[in-house]
């Protein structure tokens, strides 16, 4: 019994020690982290820098190729305006594939075709060229760049992940070597907890790694809507009496439209003023005879 319990201890004390040490590589990756962030001034995750909407749109796109080994994740808007909107669809999408990208999601209007958006993923290698071309398949409305460089963030979850996966690979060894059921209980616990964060490293480091490999364009592409041309007026004497004519139609319609609109209230009012007359003519008293002389 006294072993029993001497062994327990042993095994609890060790299980103790493996998540303390655990916890200790998690706290040396993320100092790592720090260093990494140190180095690269300027880098830090979050960081990003964007061309001014407002401003001209630009005709060319920046160079956006990261430095050797960095971690960089690039974005991209670009507003198009064309006269048929399925048309640069459909060319953009050959486009995009041309250069090894694919089309990640559409959402464009139904009958009409008025407008439509497209989500790309292109090859960072492939960025530059592809968002020149696509930006030739109509007008240009809007164009924005953003990249954002995530190397901090990628070795912050390539060390912890490295950490928690030592510290699984010890608890599975203590595990094997349990004798008892409360060593199994424990040993087990904390190996559950642990596999779980690797897990849900694996899938952030993931996320980012996609992020990384593949740069996003979303495209806009709206209907062109041609605007008629100002054309100047002529001058001289048959331009003036030109304008003179179409003045005086102008004035006689508007006035023969007013006299339309007044007539029926004129005939109703001579009606009223007719009867009125007779009715005052009826009740006037006859005059006085004269007096004879």
């Amino acid at each position: 019994m006294r072993l029993g319990k001497v062994r327990v201890g042993a095994l609890t004390g060790v299980l103790l020690l493996a998540a303390c040490s655990g916890r200790g590589d998690d706290r040396s990756a993320s100092k790592s982290a720090s260093r990494a962030e140190a180095v690269a001034p300027g880098s830090a995750a979050g960081a990003s820098t964007a061309s001014d909407a407002k401003a001209a749109v630009p005709t060319t796109t920046p160079n956006v190729v990261p430095a050797p080994g960095r971690q960089v994740v690039t974005n991209a808007t670009l507003g198009l305006k064309a006269k048929r909107v399925g048309d640069v669809a459909a060319d953009a999408i050959a486009v995009v594939t041309a250069a090894g990208g694919s089309l990640f999601s559409e959402n464009a209007a139904v009958g009409s075709r008025s407008d439509a958006m497209l989500v790309f993923k292109v090859p960072p290698t492939a960025f530059a060229a592809v968002l020149d071309r696509l930006g030739k398949l109509g007008k240009r409305a809007d164009q924005q760049v953003t990249t954002d460089d995530v190397t901090a963030q990628v070795v912050d979850l390539e060390g912890r992940l490295a950490a928690a996966t030592a510290s699984t690979a010890r608890l599975r060894a203590l595990y094997d070597r349990a004798e008892n059921v409360p060593d199994v209980v424990a040993i087990e616990a904390e190996l559950v907890k642990r596999e779980g964060e690797v897990v849900t490293l694996q899938g952030q480091l993931g996320v980012v790694q996609a992020q990384v490999a593949e740069a996003t364009i979303t495209l806009t592409v709206a209907k062109l809507v041609p605007v008629a041309p100002v054309t100047e007026e002529a001058s001289g004497f048959l331009a003036g009496l030109d304008r003179g004519w179409r003045a005086f139609v102008t004035a006689a319609g508007a006035g023969a439209t007013a006299l339309g609109v007044l007539l029926p209230f004129l005939a109703l009012a001579g009606v009223v003023g007719g009867i009125t007359l007779g009715i005052r003519r009826r009740l006037r008293p006859a005059p006085a005879p004269t007096p004879a002389t």
